[in-house]
């Protein structure tokens, strides 16, 4: 990527971000959440500069996230572990290697009403979201190249989808769509020698289409009596990074959570 065009579109998302921040201060709070959750999920993962071979399992993990939402605008700040056991897809019988990967996300979101007021039934937020992804895993078949990893701090794009289910006085059953999607990052990740040596820190920028990632949260909230909510949500996340050499990540599952108004 050019550096004046990379430079240039900095400058304009940085602008962007404190003039939302600016009118985002001046705007009343409604409500604040605290998120405590956990999930499970099926994690895959491909990793070709140390095994041809896909490494499939369960996943299980914690999440965290505080939320202030405002009249014109959302303010999200969240985390995410999540830790994977996977055994190859294929060709296990032939050897006992065992794949552990420790994945972590955790970043800002600053998204802004664009359509439908609060008390409606359709409301939908858009904006941006700053955040750090690293995905450490080890290869318990392996000695010198048994760890590997891939850490991308990125800038991209957030959408937020509400729609009320059902309302009453005192109970609301909403269901939301989150949806993030990096467009910009420096993405590091272990540099091969060869398939058995690791040697020093790789990193490059990269784009959408070199490091093309996308996180999605479909989910349900069941308001409480006393402003507190339960979750149950599905988790969809993929990434691949395509340089040097090529890794995939995907893994689907479910989380539940409750969110304490405060």
């Amino acid at each position: 990527m050019n550096k004046s065009v990379l430079s240039l579109t900095i400058i304009m998302g940085l602008s962007g971000f404190f003039s939302a921040q600016a009118q985002y201060r001046n705007s009343k709070v409604k409500h604040r959440h605290f998120e405590f959750g956990v999930h499970a999920a099926i994690v895959k993962n491909q990793d070709k500069a140390t095994s041809p071979l896909m490494y499939k399992g369960p996943g299980f993990g914690l999440q965290t996230g505080f939320t202030s939402y405002r009249s014109k605008a959302i303010n999200h700040f969240y985390g995410q572990y999540t830790l994977g056991l996977m055994e190859p897809v294929t060709g296990n019988e032939l050897s006992d290697a065992q794949a552990i990967s420790n994945q972590i996300n955790f970043g800002y979101r600053h998204l802004r009403h664009i359509l439908g007021r609060n008390e409606e039934k359709l409301r939908w937020w858009a904006g941006g979201n700053a955040s750090v992804f690293g995905n450490l895993r080890y290869n318990t078949l392996f000695s010198n190249s048994a760890f590997s990893y891939e850490l991308y701090p990125n800038l991209g794009l957030s959408s937020r989808l509400e729609y009320d289910l059902f309302k009453t006085d005192r109970h609301v059953i909403s269901g939301y769509h989150l949806l993030d999607v990096p467009l910009l990052g420096y993405a590091f990740k272990t540099f091969y020698a060869t398939t058995l040596d690791v040697s020093s820190l790789y990193g490059n920028f990269a784009g959408i289409g070199t490091f093309p990632k996308v996180d999605s949260e479909i989910g349900l909230t069941y308001s409480l009596f006393n402003g507190n909510k339960l979750g149950i949500a599905y988790l969809w996340n993929y990434y691949s990074y395509n340089s040097l050499n090529v890794v995939k990540n995907a893994s689907h599952g479910f989380k539940f959570s409750i969110l304490f108004q405060y």
